[in-house]
């Protein structure tokens, strides 16, 4: 049967936006969780009043269908994040995904700030993004900042971001985004850190810069394959970064211009730029 995730949008397609369902009160969260913290579809939907954080050597692990919306914060400076330095279990389903969104009536870009990853290697399933990237006190503007090896970001979605993911400088691991969709986000994807990064199957759909590469750090090993770029506001593109390994093969650009500085030089292989 239909899925009433209660975020707002109408995301089980009955032409009803999910803030006219029958939605259960919700159980509200602040501050440090436990170890092994739980948050089950039962107490969906979480209200997040204050910063999160999963301390190292702990676990959050998220039910599929699962809710947290993020309380409006006064002011630039202060949104309200999660940041998780021990270990993130979330795995949504196509019918029922985990949902980060904003608990303002009408939400808008960087209503909340984001998520702050530094923990182990995990991966993300099924997880939508909605109007996040208000993270300025942090320095972080992203849905998800990834400062941990080993993320990987599949059938994700982000919506109305500021900047979907960012890679800070610093940054060495890995990192692998597939089978996502980014829309009207400003970035998809920031890169100011070096590692092996892998974005193969998603779809940019109007970003101002869905791929924007700016590494001082020596430049990532990036792969950059089988995506859609549509309608992007500004470039489709971006590298002005040392970056002298990336390969960008087999994509469609449908809109927007490749940006290139002398000293970034990918190899471009099988695109097709409509």
């Amino acid at each position: 049967g239909a899925v009433e995730i209660c975020d707002g949008l109408d995301n089980d397609c009955d032409g009803v936006a999910d803030q006219g369902d029958t939605c259960p009160p919700g159980t509200e969260v602040t501050g440090v969780l436990d170890c092994d913290a739980q948050w089950t579809l039962a107490e969906s939907p979480y209200l997040v009043t204050g910063n999160l954080l999963v301390p190292e050597g702990c676990s959050l692990s998220i039910e599929a269908g699962v809710v947290a919306k993020f309380a409006e914060s006064a002011g630039c400076c202060n949104k309200l994040y999660m940041r998780v330095e021990g270990s993130l279990h979330a795995q949504g389903t196509g019918e029922a995904p985990i949902v980060f969104a904003s608990a303002a009536s009408n939400p808008h870009k960087s209503a909340w700030s984001g998520l702050y990853y530094s923990g182990p290697a995990t991966t993300l399933s099924h997880v939508h993004f909605y109007h996040a990237g208000g993270g300025a006190s942090q320095g972080k503007d992203c849905a998800i900042s990834v400062e941990g090896d080993g993320l990987v970001v599949e059938h994700a979605r982000f919506f109305d971001t500021e900047d979907a993911i960012e890679l800070q400088g610093g940054f060495s691991g890995s990192l692998e985004v597939r089978d996502s969709v980014f829309e009207r986000t400003h970035r998809g994807l920031l890169v100011a850190g070096s590692g092996a990064i892998t974005v193969t199957g998603n779809r940019f759909i109007e970003a101002a810069d869905p791929i924007y590469i700016t590494s001082s750090y020596g430049g990532p090993q990036f792969l950059f394959t089988h995506n859609q770029v549509e309608d992007a506001d500004g470039d489709g593109f971006r590298c002005d970064g040392p970056a002298p390994d990336i390969q960008v093969t087999s994509n469609i650009f449908d809109g927007g211009r490749v940006f290139l500085l002398s000293k970034c030089a990918p190899v471009f292989h099988g695109n097709h730029f409509l």
